[in-house]
């Protein structure tokens, strides 16, 4: 595992971190808030790959929901 990626935060603060399952997990208001990680060539997908995500949500908009988180 390469961990020498961080991403930023935008539309959001350091301080919306939050106690997760494992570590610490980020806090997204649901309005725009995202995690932007820098377009490299090291990290281009050239095979299939599997995305996985924990999300917790305070409501549940299916319409929407899946569209957000995989944006």
């Amino acid at each position: 595992v390469n961990t020498n990626y961080h991403g930023s935060l935008l539309n959001m603060a350091a301080t919306n971190r939050v106690p997760g399952r494992v570590g610490q997990a980020m806090w997204f208001d649901g309005v725009n808030d995202y995690i932007a990680i820098t377009n490299t060539l090291s990290l281009a997908v050239t095979n299939a790959i599997t995305v996985d995500a924990w999300a917790w949500a305070d409501s549940l908009d299916e319409a929407s929901l899946w569209r957000a988180l995989l944006t």
